[in-house]
């Protein structure tokens, strides 16, 4: 899904939240980037790849979501290495083939949106960090070095949008509760 239909969407879905019209929505950016609608209580988070735009908004949690289609990546294993942490490497390695790139793409919408939802961009290290590679686990364990963000409680989810797509969502809090609403485009 391209930049305009899925900024065009994000719009929609922030003004059915707000009652603001969709082309009066104003938005601002933190210092590291992360957008927001000044003046109103609701965290959003956008990510598109391929045929799927992914929305989040909750009110007053950081939020933050990724999605990605699954593609051959040439260079995985230096990718990982560069940028995952050591359990995370390990963990990937003990996949072959294609469930390895799956795998990877998993771990990647997962560090991702964790990073978008803190709001500080990849100034946090992404090694520094650490999630669950299995593409089939949903509810993902995320263990942090101690100097992020230390004493927060964050709620990591993996799913699968469609064939050959990862994504994930991350929310900050305990007691989270997930509302998914598709959106094609007849609808």
């Amino acid at each position: 899904m391209g930049y305009l239909v899925s900024h065009g969407a994000l719009r929609e879905i922030l003004s059915l939240y707000t009652g603001i019209p969709a082309s009066a929505l104003s938005f601002d950016a933190t210092p590291h980037g992360k957008p927001f609608l000044p003046g109103e209580d609701l965290e959003f988070s956008l990510s598109h790849s391929g045929a799927w735009a992914l929305v989040t908004v909750t009110p007053l949690r950081s939020i933050g979501v990724d999605v990605e289609r699954i593609r051959p990546v040439p260079d995985l294993e230096r990718l990982a290495e560069q940028f995952f942490s050591k359990e995370e490497v390990r963990a990937l390695q003990a996949y072959q083939g294609a469930t390895r790139t799956c795998a990877f793409y998993h771990c990647w919408t997962r560090k991702e949106a964790y990073i978008k939802a803190v709001g500080e961009g990849l100034s946090i290290p992404l090694d520094r960090f650490s999630v669950s590679v299995d593409p089939n686990q949903t509810d993902v364990r995320l263990a942090r070095d101690k100097s992020l963000r230390e004493g927060e409680a964050w709620v990591l989810r993996g799913f699968s949008p469609g064939s050959n797509y990862a994504a994930a969502v991350a929310v900050e809090g305990t007691a989270v509760e997930f509302s998914f609403w598709e959106k094609g485009p007849d609808m």
